[in-house]
């Protein structure tokens, strides 16, 4: 209300709470297929288990190893150090080596066992060891995991599959820390380690559903095709053969536009711009043709060839 309206006024839409009646309205796209399920999924159990630990991490580390001020400082100087590395060294060369819902599993069986070597430290250096090198890794599951929404779906709602997502993540990174703050405060002792297991639990539950992600692209890409080409599944199987290569070709074309589209998101995450978005380009016109979609067009112009 302060500030002037930018638009011309034959373009101005009355303000109206109408749109805003259901603020949860919008998360309803992520609920369209079986990726996006898993997806978010994913992260609101990575988002429970990572932000929720965080919030007695240092209270623990304190009652635990007599981790101080100075520890902490350190600490905080190397995370800053491996969180750029990770995700603009580390996560592209395994995003070219590994399927992006593997490179994903690697990353959450990993925090997991730092989680239960955390709950059982005797010392401070294996905190300066392990855990953070894992905890710049960790950073590496929700760029992969917008990567994926990024090409499940139309470019027609992008924006809002991935706000959707956003929000998601955030409402979770909201109320995560009152139920870890809440059990850590009335636990004593030995017992105090319980909500790192919890975390760990939490995390092998993400990479199992992370290993279901390339089944799911699959089979959401069967479906579009079949639909495409007007054949069901009890139709001819000669006729399901003929699209069967369709399928994996397609498939295969979604989890690597899925991974460059993680790597772009790992720079946005930093702030930086990714050079390699124009020597990549050919790539995901390459893709965008398997996908049976024009780069750069819009939904109509897909079609089964």
């Amino acid at each position: 209300f302060f500030i002037p309206e930018s638009l011309p006024k034959g373009k101005r839409v009355p303000l109206t709470c109408a749109g805003a009646a259901n603020p949860l309205s919008g998360m309803g796209i992520l609920f369209r297929s079986r990726v996006l399920i898993l997806c978010t999924i994913i992260i609101v159990v990575t988002k429970i288990a990572d932000i929720g630990v965080g919030e007695v991490y240092g209270f623990y580390l304190n009652e635990r190893v007599g981790f101080n001020k100075k520890d902490f400082g350190f600490l905080f100087a190397e995370v800053s150090l491996v969180a750029p590395v990770c995700l603009l060294v580390v996560m592209p060369l395994m995003l070219k080596a590994l399927s992006p819902s593997l490179v994903m599993c690697v990353a959450l069986v990993a925090n997991a066992a730092v989680a239960v070597m955390i709950a059982t430290i005797w010392s401070k250096w294996p905190i300066f060891a392990f855990a953070t090198p894992v905890a710049g890794i960790m950073l590496m599951v929700s760029p992969i995991v917008q990567g994926i929404v990024t090409n499940a779906g139309s470019e027609n709602d992008l924006a809002k599959r991935l706000t959707a997502l956003v929000a998601v993540g955030d409402v979770c990174s909201a109320i995560a820390p009152l139920p870890f703050g809440v059990l850590y405060s009335q636990l004593h002792g030995e017992a105090a380690a319980i909500p790192f297991f919890v975390s760990a639990g939490l995390c092998c539950i993400s990479a199992y559903l992370a290993t279901r992600l390339s089944a799911a692209v699959e089979a959401d890409v069967a479906h579009e095709v079949m639909e495409e080409a007007g054949v069901g599944s009890d139709d001819d199987p000669v006729v399901s053969e003929g699209v069967a290569e369709q399928i994996a070709q397609r498939t295969e074309a979604r989890m690597a536009a899925a991974s460059f589209a993680g790597v772009n998101a790992g720079h946005d995450l930093l702030g930086t711009t990714s050079q390699p978005r124009l020597a990549s380009q050919p790539r995901l016109s390459s893709a965008a043709r398997l996908l049976g979609t024009r780069a750069g067009g819009d939904d109509s112009q897909r079609r089964f060839e």
